[in-house]
């Protein structure tokens, strides 16, 4: 659900942010938002801003989230930057307030997991008014049908769909806003109930297979058969006899 997303709009909710993100608010820049772990492929998201600065973006490139000590690309995620590696801000974790803010400030989103359980972020980019440029794989093109996405995880494909959502955001943010009009947390808690209903509930189709489990007094019988028939094989290997 993104139900819980609110627009900063200045009062109460600008003095919470960290010093890094007001660095920011004069600032063109495209966001990768997710820990540093190798499938949220961030090493390849710097491959696709360089490129973008090759061909004329002028914006900043903020990576936001966790550093992991284990399976992390934090090492080698600037290798590709090149001659534009001062241009890559890398802030780590960030707050409620700072995701917010640069969610709703960055001029698209950048998304190139490749291992994903749900894939909320392209929800989150739209509930906030920004595009958001992935591959349609699993359960991306699951949740998010009909919705365009880059053809694959090649560096000049996808700069070019970033091109086109900073041209054109407002179309692909309401396509994703309608495929996820329905995935709302309530949504969610009453469809879970529901399956936990029809589950329990008197007449559950389950109930016709259940069996009768066997008894305690057939139970140990049936354990000191299977440690007679453990015992006697043994035996039978062991000295050659046969045992009945």
């Amino acid at each position: 659900g993104t139900d819980h997303l609110v627009p900063l709009s200045g009062g109460a909710a600008v003095p919470e942010l960290s010093a890094a993100t007001r660095s920011l608010e004069s600032s063109e820049f495209l966001l990768v938002l997710g820990n540093d772990f190798e499938h949220k492929n961030r090493d390849f998201a710097v491959r696709v801003f360089a490129h973008m600065r090759d061909r004329g973006y002028r914006g900043q490139l903020v990576l936001a989230g966790f550093h992991l000590d284990d399976g992390s690309s934090y090492d080698h995620e600037l290798t590709g930057a090149g001659t534009h590696a001062g241009q890559v801000v890398r802030m780590g974790a960030v707050s409620p307030a700072d995701k917010t803010w640069l969610l709703q400030h960055a001029g698209a989103v950048l998304y190139p997991t490749s291992s994903e359980g749900f894939g909320l972020v392209p929800f989150e980019a739209a509930a906030l008014g920004v595009p958001t440029a992935f591959v349609a794989f699993g359960p991306l093109l699951e949740t998010l049908p009909g919705v365009p996405a880059s053809s694959g995880w090649h560096v000049d494909a996808f700069a070019g769909h970033v091109f086109t959502l900073l041209a054109d955001p407002a179309t692909h943010v309401a396509r994703v806003r309608a495929a996820g009009a329905a995935l709302t947390w309530a949504g969610h808690v009453d469809q879970v109930l529901d399956g936990y209903q029809a589950l329990l509930g008197p007449g559950a189709r389950w109930r016709s297979a259940a069996v009768d489990l066997p008894g305690p007094w057939t139970r140990a019988g049936r354990q000191l058969d299977a440690v007679r028939y453990r015992a006697v094989n043994k035996l039978r290997r062991m000295t050659g006899l046969s045992l009945s």
